[in-house]
């Protein structure tokens, strides 16, 4: 039986789509390319406005039972520490007075767990091509999945198959991606003393860029580097991450005391690209 609305991508787009459709009462069949979540840095700080929708679907719920860190303040600080602005969450009306910080991979699995009896969720399935009605409207998908090819037809087709998304391409929806002229390189920091010390999301401002700070469940950190375009080219080569990333950390005296438990976590490190997708219209 063909489900009412074909998904493709299982990121937090595509999750969150199925689940509020699955909830209007529609069949839905999510299917995504890889066959496991990837352990990317990003998107691990909810703000209250995605929790409010997060926790009627039962999500805060299940990320909470697995160890959510609750964050009450955003403060953007000097290298020095001293707060430039505050953003306490406590002043907003309860329940949401609360930023929620977890791992990307552990609020997919929570939006997946919530999807409902009427969404299904298939890993490891590739969309090949576009199936069109008369008019060259897609009206589903050629799908390549364990070593077979076979067409899944839907009135509504959602790509949610990420910035490169091939489904947006097929139905010419035009986008231009503009990337940013710096990176963000990424560590996780294993030091539950340091961990305790972080209690708010806070972003430092230098003259080399931000540098962000936030902890994780399991007495972890989560430390964004700003970097130049080229800066880090080569470094890894020359055997430089170590002196590159104590100097980042040199510059900002509020963080100096990270040094030493970053520089014995700097396997974790994961560097970004930052862009922004602009279309000219919306249809």
């Amino acid at each position: 039986m063909s489900p009412d609305v074909l998904v493709c991508g299982a990121g937090v787009g595509g999750l969150a789509a199925a689940r509020a459709l699955g909830g209007l009462g529609l069949d839905v069949l999510v299917v995504d390319k890889q066959p496991s979540v990837r352990p990317i840095a990003k998107g691990e700080v909810l703000q209250p406005g995605a929790l409010r929708l997060l926790r009627s679907w039962g999500v805060e719920k299940r990320l909470d039972a697995q160890g959510a860190v609750r964050l009450g303040r955003l403060v953007v600080r000097d290298p020095r520490g001293t707060a430039l602005m505050s953003l306490d969450y406590g002043q907003l009306p309860a329940p949401d007075q609360w930023l929620l910080a977890h791992d990307h991979t552990a609020i997919l699995a929570a939006l997946a767990g919530s999807l409902g009896p009427g969404v299904e969720l298939r890993r490891g399935v590739r969309a090949e091509a576009p199936l069109r009605d008369d008019s060259g409207r897609i009206t589903g998908l050629r799908l390549a999945e364990g070593g077979r090819v076979h067409e899944e037809r839907a009135p509504l087709v959602v790509a949610a198959d990420g910035i490169s998304s091939r489904l947006r391409s097929w139905a010419g929806i035009e986008a231009r991606r503009v990337d940013y002229p710096h990176r963000l390189v990424s560590f996780d920091i294993g030091d539950a003393d340091a961990a305790a010390r972080a209690d708010d999301f806070s972003a430092y401002v230098t003259d080399r860029g931000l540098r962000l700070l936030y902890p994780l469940p399991g007495g972890w950190l989560r430390l964004y580097l700003q970097a130049g375009p080229d800066e880090l080219r080569g470094v890894t080569a020359r055997g430089g991450l170590a002196d590159w990333a104590a100097r980042a950390l040199s510059q900002v005296p509020a963080l100096e005391p990270l040094t030493a438990p970053l520089l014995a976590h700097l396997g974790t490190r994961q560097t970004l690209p930052v862009g922004r997708l602009l279309s000219p219209r919306l249809a």
